[in-house]
C-alpha cells in the first residue's frame, strides 16, 4: 500500500465510498500504538483494501501484480481474516490501557 501507485488507488477508493481517507502507519520498533492503529484500519477498511489489491492487478508494473495476487490469497484465507478479528481487538484493548498509563493526569498512587 506504501507504493505511489497503489496509494493513490487505495485513496481514490475511499474518496469514492465517501469514506474519511485512512492511511497505514510507518512501522516503528519501540512503539507499538502504529501497529495497533494498522490492525484497525485494516480492519475496518478489509473490503476497500482487497477491492485495491484487485484492481492493481491490472497495472503494467509486474512486483505489484505479483505482491497484489499473494496478498489477496492471503487476505482471503480464514487464518487471516480469524487472527485479524483477534489481534484487533486485542491490541485496541491494549492501547487503550496504554494511553492511560502514558496520561499526564494519572497519579500512581
Amino acid at each position: 500500500m506504501t507504493r505511489q501507485k497503489v496509494h493513490e488507488v487505495l485513496v481514490r477508493r475511499q474518496v469514492e465510498l465517501g469514506l474519511v481517507v485512512k492511511e497505514l502507519w510507518r512501522l516503528n520498533d519501540t512503539r507499538w500504538t502504529c501497529r495497533c492503529r494498522n490492525m484497525a484500519m485494516l480492519h475496518e477498511r478489509y473490503v476497500v483494501i482487497l477491492a485495491v489489491l484487485e484492481e492493481v492487478q491490472q497495472l503494467n508494473d509486474v512486483a505489484i501484480r505479483s505482491q497484489s495476487r499473494e496478498l489477496i490469497h492471503e487476505l482471503r484465507s480464514y487464518q487471516f481474516v480469524t487472527n485479524l478479528m483477534i489481534f484487533n481487538k486485542i491490541l485496541s484493548l491494549l492501547h487503550g490501557v496504554n494511553e492511560a498509563l502514558q496520561s499526564s493526569t494519572i497519579n500512581i498512587l
